[in-house]
């Protein structure tokens, strides 16, 4: 039973971690996406 707890928090951290890492990942890649815009306009 604990080790299920365990893991589920895990699971949840991890989830959060992953969560805030892909939104930053998408604000690293804005500004080479709107570099590429301007440059094929």
């Amino acid at each position: 039973m604990e080790m299920l707890g365990v893991s589920t928090l895990f699971y949840y951290i991890c989830s959060k971690f992953l969560k805030k890492c892909s939104i930053l990942r998408d604000c690293m890649e804005l500004p080479k996406r709107l570099k590429e815009q301007k440059s094929n306009n």
